[in-house]
């Protein structure tokens, strides 16, 4: 995915973020792959590669958000990625 494309996913997904009264909010895996692809394919689809985790994290975190994954959150026995959780926190 050229870089272009992945930035415009992270605007995407800020102002998301930005615009919800929500403190916990889960996004579809394959939504925030697209924002943060990682160079590694993914071993369970080829829609997407695997989220560049640390990359991630770090614009999450200067944002006020922790990030981790939602398997909770899919109906029991799905065999779908997980989304991810976002939760608000304050920014130090």
């Amino acid at each position: 995915m050229a870089s272009s494309e992945s930035d415009e996913y992270k605007g995407t997904l800020e102002r998301e973020l930005g615009v919800t009264d929500k403190v916990d909010l889960t996004v579809p895996y394959s939504e925030v792959a697209k924002a943060f692809p990682s160079e590694d394919p993914h071993p369970r689809t080829f829609e997407h590669s695997i989220i560049a985790e640390k990359e991630l994290r770090t614009w999450a975190d200067a944002r006020g958000w922790e990030v981790s994954m939602a398997p909770e959150a899919l109906p029991e026995g799905s065999k779908s990625l997980p989304p991810v959780r976002f939760r608000f926190r304050k920014v130090k």
